[in-house]
């Protein structure tokens, strides 16, 4: 937020590089004819503004405004801000984690020489991409859930 924040609102260059910048996400996600767009430009400028009187002295992040927002319930007072942010926190900061999930779903299926359902594919590559989170899972919990999910226990 502190990169957004305006310096002063009498620095009218400031402002127009800022301008510029809000355009141009205004057109970035703007539909295909061009007619209507996600964000407000002049709108996302104002919710800044306002948004740095809050900010002012304290050092964020765009996580901690964008919670802020959500935990105020200021989502349809900010909505430009709020979808901005969302973009920004969402988008991955390179490309290694799609790469990764790629090249992890080539090699399960080159070893299993696609001989398994669209299912277990999808249950494989993600324990091959998120193998930190497997690593860290108590394996008796989860062969004891598998088994009693699967129990084929008849009474006599």
């Amino acid at each position: 937020m502190q990169n957004l924040a305006l310096r002063d609102s009498s620095d009218k260059l400031y402002n127009d590089e800022f301008m510029t910048h809000y355009n141009n996400l205004q057109l970035a996600l703007a539909s295909d004819n061009g007619l209507t767009s996600d964000i407000n430009a002049i709108e996302l400028y104002d919710e800044i503004t306002a948004l740095q009187r809050r900010f002012n002295d304290t050092e964020t992040n765009p996580r901690i405004i964008l919670e802020y927002i959500c935990e105020n319930q200021l989502v349809e007072l900010f909505p430009n801000t709020y979808i901005s942010l969302r973009i920004l926190l969402t988008l991955p900061v390179t490309a290694a984690t799609g790469e990764r999930s790629f090249s992890k779903l080539k090699i399960i299926k080159n070893y299993l020489q696609s001989t398994m359902s669209q299912d277990r594919l999808v249950g494989l590559a993600m324990i091959s991409i998120e193998k930190e989170f497997v690593y860290n899972m108590d394996m008796e919990e989860v062969v004891s859930d598998f088994a009693n999910a699967k129990a084929r226990k008849v009474k006599f």
